[in-house]
């Protein structure tokens, strides 16, 4: 399959190639929430879903200390401190350092499900 669709045998090339086109097909574009945040359809969220955004937009929750901007995510890795002991070591498993332990890449909730939920 690589041959046909890249003119190569599989090398890392290839795989991150084929990672990549893989990837731009995960984010839907076209979710009720991008309707109404970015193609101005006041009517693409219910009132239920307006509510529900502005509960994770709010200073009460901070959804968006950590969960802003376009892909609802800041980059950042933290404890989101849910647990007093974690199974999981986290980032730790990757740097060794002390200071990584139960830390983790905060999620995008930008992968917007194709159903026209706000967030799949």
């Amino acid at each position: 399959m690589a041959l046909k669709a890249y003119g190569r045998e599989v090398d890392p090339w290839v795989i991150t190639r084929a990672i990549a086109s893989f990837e731009r097909t995960l984010i839907s574009g076209n979710s009720r929430y991008d309707q109404w945040a970015f193609q101005g359809d006041i009517y693409a969220l219910s009132p239920q879903a307006i509510r529900g955004l502005n509960l994770f937009q709010s200073d009460r929750l901070g959804c968006t200390s950590c969960h802003g901007g376009f892909l609802f995510t800041d980059q950042s890795f933290a404890n989101n401190g849910l647990y007093e002991d974690y199974t999981d070591p986290g980032r730790y498993r990757l740097t060794g350092k002390e200071s990584d332990r139960a830390v983790f890449k905060v999620p995008q909730f930008a992968q917007r499900g194709g159903d026209g939920s706000l967030y799949a």
